[in-house]
């Protein structure tokens, strides 16, 4: 229903991805309850009047009960979500807690050694990881 909303007024969809890392330089990835069964950095949709960092804080939270720490803003990503124009703010920084799974949007939660990453991988953490990760190490973004 929201989605056929969205459509019928070409509404703009925003959100953001975070890239998690622990202080071994692990990246934190997820399965979700629905969709493809694939993993994917914890993300989702920001709500009005927040930016970026505030979303990914709360997203990370939400998802996995960590805190996101040292995080900025690495790139703004423009793709196409199921006809609709999806903005997507990508967040790196490191993570503080254990991760555990909110059992209701996320179903598993684990830790990736970044020249182990899973087959099942998202296609633009794929293509983005280790750019999104040398522009944070580099103080850029």
């Amino acid at each position: 229903m929201r989605l056929a909303w969205l459509r019928r007024f070409r509404a703009t969809v925003y959100g953001c991805r975070i890239i998690a890392l622990d202080e071994d330089g692990r990246v934190l990835l997820l399965r979700q309850t629905y969709g493809r069964d694939c993993w994917l950095a914890p993300g989702g949709g920001m709500r009005s009047g927040e930016d970026a960092l505030e979303t990914s804080r709360r997203e990370l939270a939400e998802e996995t009960n960590c805190t996101l720490v040292d995080a900025r803003l690495v790139e703004e990503l423009v793709e196409d979500y199921h006809g609709l124009k999806n903005v997507v703010q990508v967040v790196v920084g490191r993570v503080q807690g254990a991760a555990v799974a909110d059992r209701r949007e996320v179903r598993e939660v684990a830790w990736f050694d970044r020249d182990a990453l899973p087959d099942a991988l998202g296609s633009m953490i794929h293509e983005g990881l280790e750019r999104w990760i040398a522009t944070w190490e580099s103080g850029g973004g």
